[in-house]
């Protein structure tokens, strides 16, 4: 998920709930970023990936396929 607003990102953990309450948040990887994101907020919503920018968002979704 990405977020470009402080508003936006207050619903990053609703879609992990969701995630979870239909069984899926152990099969999918969430991926989060965008210029109020920060790697705290990534683990304090309990995403598996984080990227500052593009680019290294192609890093780390490589490094989220190869935990599989």
């Amino acid at each position: 998920m990405s977020g470009l607003l402080t508003t936006t990102i207050t619903y990053f953990p609703t879609v992990i709930e969701a995630l979870e309450k239909v069984g899926l948040k152990g099969k999918v990887k969430v991926m989060i970023g965008g210029a109020p994101v920060t790697r705290a907020y990534a683990g304090e919503i309990r995403a598996e990936g984080f990227a500052e920018d593009c680019t290294a968002a192609v890093d780390e979704a490589a490094r989220l396929i190869k935990l599989q």
